[in-house]
């Protein structure tokens, strides 16, 4: 669910900024590396890995605000690296944090306009980052959806083992035999078992 929700962002938004790509990285639970999870557009970048204070988007997420970089020839920060090695070439590019309710989720980031000249302007920087508050909101959703489904199916799981658990413990005796057991688990499952035997 988050890598659909991830692409089809990243795609609708490259669309709307009318821009030759776009990205979506995400923080890991560390909050030490970012990863491009979703692209769109000529090259793929999906997996591509940073560190969070690396370039234009570790910027973006250090002073949590959109980063317009018109000419990124003028950018000390910019990275030719993945030009390099894609055979891409990078003239513009505007990335916007990707944040909900005080925690910072990853960034966002589009290069090179279409139109015109080829680079961002305020406008453009404006509108990246009122799209970025609905991405972030997509993104805390998908993370809420796949925790419950996670817990589901832990929950499944614990049903199972407490179930063989059950099975592995021995039927009661009749009343009048001269040992009885109980088994009560903490939680869902313990792990002690009992049995039997009559000799």
């Amino acid at each position: 669910a988050m890598r659909e929700t991830l692409a089809n962002a990243v795609r609708q938004i490259m669309v709307y900024m009318d821009t030759e790509a776009a990205s979506i990285f995400l923080l890991d639970a560390a909050n030490e590396k970012l990863t491009c999870l979703a692209c769109a557009g000529p090259v793929s970048i999906e997996g591509l890995s940073i560190a969070r204070n690396q370039g234009i988007v570790g910027r973006a997420l250090s002073s949590n605000s959109v980063q317009l970089v018109r000419d990124v020839s003028a950018d000390s920060d910019f990275s030719r690296a993945v030009d390099d090695r894609t055979g891409f070439t990078t003239r513009s590019i505007l990335c916007a944090p990707l944040m909900t309710k005080g925690r910072m989720l990853g960034a966002h980031e589009v290069i090179n306009k279409r139109q015109g000249d080829g680079l961002f302007d305020l406008g453009d920087k404006q509108f990246l980052q009122v799209l970025a508050g609905m991405v972030s909101l997509a993104v805390h959703n998908a993370q809420m959806t796949e925790a419950l489904v996670e817990q589901e199916r832990m929950r499944r799981e614990l049903d199972l083992a407490r179930e063989i658990q059950r099975d592995l413990l021995p039927d009661q005796p009749t009343p009048d035999f001269p040992v009885q057991g109980l088994n009560l688990s903490a939680f869902e499952v313990s792990g002690d078992f009992y049995d039997f035997f009559t000799l």
